[in-house]
């Protein structure tokens, strides 16, 4: 096979995590586990004009032969088109009339909490304490159904404020939906997100039988919850909610899912000692989150927090790691969730649904591009009653894909991240199509180490590996040491 030299040095991203070196196909999203000599080999398939010059630069450091063989080997993946590989997105775009799956549905406006770093933090929330009626939740309902068209699997999300203190809505809401969906065909699953305060034996019996999944929000030990998530009178929640935790716990498989949620500040970056205090609890789906609040907010991750951040990171990917492989498994989200991107490699140019295949509605029947920007008039795109409205804001966010930003063109992580947050880009760039950088830096050493946990995990200990991915992992291609996963 012809190569013409150099290539395009920005299709392959090289790194170094932990010790071990790493080659991703940046277009495929494809990784490959490399020795020194293929990681060098690959730099200079980027920097010298002929492969001859190649080897000779090489051969001061590496016998000849094992140079042409992983030479070689390089060459049939490029050939394979899994290195180097052309852009399959050059004519794509996430679709403005893409089908309807998911509603937010931000059915009470009230909260029982005052949590300092709530993004709807003012009394409560940031409108008028307002909870949803049954008509504009049957609106809702009926507006998901009729936009989904030809898709069958839908799913509504409660939210709030504290949705839980609507419960008669949530109730009816679900028996709408499903007689609905019975009559159109569709299948609805539900969800709701909790603080977990007012879990009552007859809430809880509820969200059983009807298969919810859950999110409830815990911040960690009792003193950092006590600090941040307090009832009006001051009062920490933390035994509250950890004494409800503990009920669905007992009985998780009963729900569709339960993750618990915690969100760390400023003040709290130790975030592996978060972990593992929900771990300890016996949560099993466990996801810890950055209070990205607004510029200027004293509990807001600042520049100054992100190199003990990220160091915290390696320290939780660690503790992780050994959890694996002494055998016991838990699901911490954001490492989980790059484990799994190197397993099935799903390129993507969004990050997420907002107003393409997902909305939000508020209280009042509104419809936003996600439950973020609920409220916020300079945002909504119509109502359940009239349908989309602001077809051009709606437009502003499809075109708010990777192949539309620049910072995200030039970065090796685009395809795997999708272009980062709309509402974090908005909120500190004041530009949709402008990501955070805080939020970039975060979520490329996230996928470093979920690379390296996963490659990790497979050689420490193969039968958790093979708990978690089954028997599909395999080795298909060798670069010399180099391993292709899957």
């Amino acid at each position: 096979m012809m190569i013409r030299y150099p290539m395009d040095p920005s299709k392959v991203h090289l790194m170094t995590v932990k010790g071990s070196k790493y080659a991703l196909d940046v277009n495929s999203t494809v990784f490959f586990e490399i020795d020194d000599l293929v990681y060098d080999i690959l730099q200079k398939m980027g920097q010298v004009p002929k492969e001859s010059r190649i080897v000779e630069d090489l051969a001061q450091n590496y016998p000849r032969h094992e140079i042409m063989a992983s030479l070689g080997e390089l060459k049939k993946l490029v050939a394979q088109n899994q290195l180097f590989s052309g852009d399959r997105f050059t004519r794509s775009r996430p679709s403005a009339n893409a089908p309807l799956g998911m509603i937010c549905m931000n059915i009470a406006h009230v909260c029982n909490l005052r949590c300092t770093y709530c993004f709807a933090n003012r009394e409560g929330y940031t409108q008028d304490h307002t909870l949803m009626t049954r008509e504009t939740a049957d609106r809702a309902v009926d507006f998901l159904i009729r936009n989904s068209r030809e898709r069958k699997d839908l799913e509504i999300s409660f939210f709030g404020g504290e949705p839980l203190l609507n419960l008669p809505v949530i109730v009816h809401t679900v028996g709408y939906a499903k007689e609905q969906a019975r009559k159109h065909g569709k299948v609805i699953r539900f969800h709701v997100t909790t603080n977990g305060t007012v879990l009552t034996p007859e809430i809880i019996s509820f969200l059983k039988q009807n298969n919810f999944s859950i999110i409830l929000s815990l911040d960690g030990p009792k003193e950092v919850q006590d600090s941040i998530r307090r009832f009006p009178n001051g009062k920490g929640s933390y035994d509250v909610v950890v004494q409800n935790l503990k009920k669905l716990l007992a009985e998780r498989e009963a729900f569709r899912h339960l993750t618990i949620r915690s969100t760390f500040t400023h003040k709290n970056i130790d975030i592996e000692n978060l972990m593992m205090h929900l771990a300890s609890i016996g949560c099993d789906s466990i996801s810890v989150e950055p209070a990205f609040i607004s510029p200027g907010n004293p509990l807001d991750i600042q520049r100054e927090d992100m190199n003990g951040l990220l160091g915290h990171y390696d320290i939780l990917a660690n503790e992780y790691l050994k959890e694996m492989v002494n055998g016991r498994y838990f699901s911490f989200f954001h490492i989980k969730q790059m484990m799994d991107h190197v397993h099935r490699k799903r390129p993507k140019i969004t990050q997420c649904g907002a107003s393409v295949g997902y909305v939000a509605i508020g209280a009042d029947g509104k419809i936003y591009p996600c439950h973020k920007f609920v409220g916020k008039n300079e945002f909504l795109i119509g109502d359940v009653f009239m349908g989309i409205t602001n077809k051009t804001l709606q437009e502003t966010f499809e075109s708010a894909h990777v192949r539309n930003k620049s910072k995200c063109m030039a970065c090796w992580a685009r395809y795997i991240c999708g272009g980062a947050c709309h509402y974090l880009a908005i909120l500190y760039n004041d530009d949709i199509k402008e990501p955070y950088n805080l939020e970039c830096e975060m979520t490329k050493h996230r996928i470093e180490l979920g690379l390296h946990l996963y490659c990790s995990l497979r050689s420490e200990n193969p039968s958790m590996h093979q708990f978690l991915y089954g028997n599909g992992v395999q080795s298909r291609n060798d670069c010399g040491a180099g391993r292709n996963y899957p």
